[in-house]
């Protein structure tokens, strides 16, 4: 369901998040540049997730993307993303967002009753702001399904923002999204209900597709990831030269059981024996993709580097851009990454990679533009391949960032 829109003046962006994960930060300023070469003249607001009562203690997670931006907000509720709370307990971080849900409804409530007054004003300003712009663009997630009765909370979590930007406008596309088949009953419904009024959406592998029509029996749009937006301008703007400083770059993440993290680290640890007896000053560089706190995997990289030695790795620690990031991986022969961005970066500036896909949903198809399928492992099925021979399927298929990123732009043609 496309419809057209004629030179809109003013564009919100909602559900952005944080520039610490880099990944999101390619994919979300690719946004904001998509929509500047499309619209020139629209001002563009951002609300991002963190919440409008938190949101000054996020500035320094979100500097890259606001300085794309005219206008910024925090969300609509109450959040614990950054700060103090934070570090509460989960009964508390519970209780906490339970309470930001119920909180919200009464201050809509309120607003639409025109009882204003009651209303916090920066909240105020995020619902003027939504209710006002003449094209909502909701920044989609990965939607997946969540067990236990955490799982509601968790899948409100995800779709609230879509479905209060329903509440303020009919003008609202979803772009960028990825959908894992979702059977449970109450997180199916309320996912239809916040795509309910969605003029355009689109998902970035093909798997989604067929997963978002079961969903809503409605076939989206096939676009490709966001980030190859921001990442082929900035190439563009700043090349980068293949040197070869490093033999191999890895990207860690920590995930799943402690047994499935003892076991990752194990088969890293045996896929970097042969490259180290092949060449005893192998350099081998670790590049910070995420550098969010709640991300840490610091315990995953003291481990590898006790069980191979200090020696060979070099821990890349003023790496403060993506321009940082690509300069780096080109200086690499072979990236390991755990993360799905980290490879897309890698591949943007001709290094191959070898990708561990640490959770099991679609979104790791869109490597399959850059590298041949054998290249993509998963992160609990490692026990199935050999470490031995792992690194001898890193391969890059003969692609042209242009295009890829043309795809990407295909986000917003409305």
């Amino acid at each position: 369901m496309s419809f057209q829109i004629n030179n809109p003046q003013n564009i919100a962006i909602i559900d952005l998040w944080t520039d610490a994960n880099r990944g999101d930060n390619a994919l979300q300023v690719g946004l904001v540049k998509m929509l500047r070469d499309t619209y020139p003249n629209a001002s563009l607001t951002g609300i991002f997730r963190f919440g409008y009562n938190e949101i000054d203690m996020a500035q320094n997670e979100i500097t890259d993307t606001v300085a794309h931006l005219d206008t910024h907000y925090g969300g609509l509720r109450r959040t614990s993303y950054a700060g103090a709370r934070a570090n509460r307990n989960k009964l508390y971080r519970k209780l906490h967002s339970l309470w930001s849900f119920i909180e919200l409804f009464l201050f809509i409530a309120l607003y639409k009753a025109r009882l204003r007054f009651m209303v916090p004003e920066r909240l105020k300003s995020v619902m003027q702001s939504l209710e006002q712009a003449d094209l909502v663009v909701w920044k989609g997630k990965n939607f997946r399904q969540y067990n236990g009765f955490g799982g509601i909370q968790r899948q409100l979590t995800l779709t609230i923002a879509g479905i209060i930007a329903d509440l303020f406008s009919e003008r609202v596309i979803c772009v960028n999204a990825s959908f894992w088949p979702i059977n449970d009953k109450i997180q199916s419904a309320i996912i239809r209900r916040s795509f309910k009024n969605c003029r355009k959406v689109t998902v970035r592998d093909n798997s989604s597709i067929t997963n978002y029509a079961a969903l809503t029996h409605q076939k989206p749009d096939y676009c490709l990831d966001l980030s190859f937006y921001d990442v082929y301008d900035r190439l563009q703007k700043n090349p980068v030269r293949r040197d070869g400083e490093y033999d191999l770059a890895l990207t860690i993440t920590a995930w799943g059981t402690e047994a499935q993290k003892q076991s990752y680290v194990d088969f890293l640890a045996k896929a970097l024996a042969p490259v180290i007896d092949k060449n005893p000053n192998a350099k081998i560089a670790i590049v910070p993709q995420v550098v969010r706190k709640a991300e840490d995997s610091s315990a995953q990289i003291e481990q590898l580097i006790e069980k191979i030695g200090a020696q060979y790795f070099e821990i890349l620690e003023d790496i403060d851009t993506i321009d940082d990031l690509l300069a780096s991986y080109a200086k690499a022969g072979l990236l390991i990454g755990t993360r799905m961005h980290s490879c897309v970066f890698a591949a943007s500036v001709g290094t191959p990679f070898l990708a561990i896909a640490y959770d099991e949903g679609p979104k790791w198809e869109i490597l399959h533009d850059l590298a041949p399928s054998q290249c993509v492992v998963n992160y609990s099925q490692l026990h199935q391949h050999n470490p031995a021979t792992f690194i001898n399927h890193a391969q890059l298929k003969d692609f042209d960032l242009a295009t890829l990123a043309k795809r990407a732009g295909d986000n917003v043609a409305l």
